[in-house]
């Protein structure tokens, strides 16, 4: 790795020149809005990206024992400008050309016997920011009026959540962790409606959500435009396109998985199945 370090001004040098000709050869393709990246960042993620091809390949003929490599820039681009934009499929090419250069530098050394596994974190929908599906209203204006918070003036915000009164929202994409903080373990459902009444029918109500996910006794809640179906389900249609799926079973168990997370929010909202397709409530177009 100390000899793909001698290569770190080169490309910066190589990538500072391409992407400039990039930045000023080229046009944003028509009907899709520019990048929301900065230049900067966007030199970033392909310095890393360079670099870290020349090291692992440099590695593989040295024979290390196991690898591992990280390329992050079809995420860093998807996520804000959504899974159809020309710049992703720009990214994916990237990763292609690197992929295919570090299994070159395997087969080159077949003495090594290395396994090659390309793995990804998760896939791409595309989506839209909630305030656009919502007419403006923030997601945490949404949640904490269903629960009847009003939010402080100052609610304490970070990067990873919203408290207000003794709510905690953690927001991940298209969906949305409640915590009730004043409660060590997962609070039921009939214990939230006690103490916030009609709130899960409320959410699952708004435009911009989907679904609501909640516990009771016997396991899984989930309510769709106002209705709380649990499981066992009847035969046949139930209205919640979740669960009228041909997987339904396999459905069942992963969202029971879920809501036994140690992690899992008190209350999960979902932003899949809105009139609108799905929603983000980060802001995304791609989730």
């Amino acid at each position: 790795m100390l000899a793909s370090l001698a290569l770190v001004p080169w490309v910066t040098a190589k990538l500072a020149v391409t992407m400039l000709a990039e930045q000023f050869g080229k046009v944003s393709a028509a009907g899709h809005a520019p990048l929301p990246i900065s230049f900067k960042k966007r030199l970033l993620i392909r310095w890393l990206q360079e670099l870290s091809t020349v090291g692992v390949s440099m590695d593989v003929r040295a024979g290390l024992p196991a690898l591992y490599v990280n390329f992050v820039g079809y995420d860093e681009v998807a996520h804000p400008v959504g899974p159809t934009h020309p710049a992703v499929f720009q990214e994916l090419r990237r990763i292609d050309r690197s992929i295919r250069e570090i299994w070159r530098a395997v087969r080159r050394v077949p003495r090594f016997r290395y396994d090659v596994f390309v793995l990804s974190d998760h896939g791409q929908t595309p989506s839209i920011p909630f305030e656009e599906a919502s007419g403006g209203e923030t997601a945490a204006d949404a949640l904490l009026g269903a629960f009847g918070v009003k939010p402080d003036s100052d609610p304490a915000r970070s990067r990873r959540g919203i408290w207000a009164g003794d709510l905690c929202l953690v927001p991940a994409g298209p969906n949305v962790n409640i915590y009730l903080t004043q409660h060590p373990t997962h609070v039921p459902e009939r214990v939230i409606e006690a103490l916030y009444p009609g709130v899960l029918e409320r959410l699952s109500r708004h435009a911009a959500i989907g679904l609501v996910l909640a516990r009771d006794e016997a396991g899984l809640v989930c309510y769709y435009r106002g209705t709380a179906l649990r499981p066992p389900l009847p035969d046949g249609p139930t209205g919640c396109p979740l669960f009228d799926r041909p997987d339904r079973g396999l459905v069942l168990r992963s969202v029971s998985e879920l809501l036994a997370m140690p992690s899992a929010g008190d209350v999960v909202v979902f932003g899949d199945y809105t009139e609108r397709g799905c929603v983000s409530f980060v802001g995304e177009r791609g989730s």
